[in-house]
């Protein structure tokens, strides 16, 4: 009995160590990553997806137009049937390793901001609920420069964004 123990608890430790030292093998490593259909070439090889987010050079200059491009043109539908198929939707759009915001997650002015990446800007996409769906209001780039928006109020049509310390940062009619 204690040789199919300690048998057993060599094997263990044999494929720990075989696992550990070979979990990662050259074809898993990222050289590139797949948005909306596109092949993106990364800066260099990543072992894992941690090292790719956490890197803030991870894109080659020479792709970041084609990014922001990307994510500034995904399509959006208008109307969601329910707030999860919103964010179900917005979280397939957010570029990967990049940012995504959902903000009033209990209010009647849905606000979600995706991060364009290397661009110093958002794409926020505005939705009211009206008659028991979601309907998208606006959709517009927001230079991060300019301050984070925090909050959104619609009454009459007009749309009214303000930071958190209650600044109104931009109006729409």
């Amino acid at each position: 009995m204690k040789n199919h123990i300690r048998a057993a608890l060599s094997l263990a430790v044999v494929l720990a160590t075989a696992c550990s030292s070979s979990s990662i093998h050259i074809s898993d490593a990222m050289r590139t990553v797949t948005y909306r259909d596109a092949t993106i070439q990364l800066s260099r090889t990543y072992l894992d997806f941690h090292d790719y987010r956490d890197d803030p050079n991870n894109l080659p200059p020479t792709e970041v137009p084609r990014v922001a491009q990307l994510v500034r043109s995904a399509p959006i539908p208008s109307t969601f049937a329910s707030r999860k198929e919103a964010d179900d939707t917005f979280f397939r759009l957010m570029f990967p390793g990049y940012g995504l915001s959902m903000l009033q997650l209990h209010d009647p002015v849905a606000l979600y901001s995706i991060e364009v990446p290397q661009t110093g800007e958002d794409r926020w996409v505005v939705l009211i609920e009206k008659n028991g769906r979601w309907v998208v209001v606006d959709d517009f780039l927001w230079p991060v420069s300019s301050g984070y928006l925090n909050q959104a109020t619609y009454e009459n049509g007009r749309l009214t964004y303000f930071d958190r310390s209650g600044r109104m940062l931009r109006e729409k009619k």
